[in-house]
């Protein structure tokens, strides 16, 4: 199965802290209940983070866009089970409000 996500509107600074992005990433594969093999994190120059990490079920990956305040997620698992029920979690763990868009 083949999940690949954008979110829009994210906070900048989230999107620039590799420390907490990998900790999302973390908490996704765990609640997911996928085994992470290996994993790595690059802060880009001058912003930005890119994170892919190894799968026993296939791959994680995401890469963030700060100042246009966009993540893209990519979640790949050899399985029959469908990706679509753990939207949610994505949105939650990666859609951290932009504290600076007015409403």
């Amino acid at each position: 199965q083949h999940l690949l996500v954008d979110i829009r509107d994210v906070d900048e600074s989230f999107l620039n802290n590799e420390e907490q992005l990998a900790r999302a990433m973390l908490e996704l594969v765990d609640e997911c209940g996928l085994t992470l093999l290996s994993y790595h994190c690059h802060k880009m120059q001058p912003n930005g983070v890119s994170c892919a990490g190894v799968l026993l079920e296939s791959h994680v990956s995401f890469h963030t866009w700060p100042t246009e305040g966009v993540i893209t997620l990519d979640l790949y698992t050899c399985g029959p089970n469908s990706l679509l029920p753990i939207v949610p979690l994505v949105e939650k763990l990666f859609a951290v409000p932009n504290k600076n868009k007015s409403e």
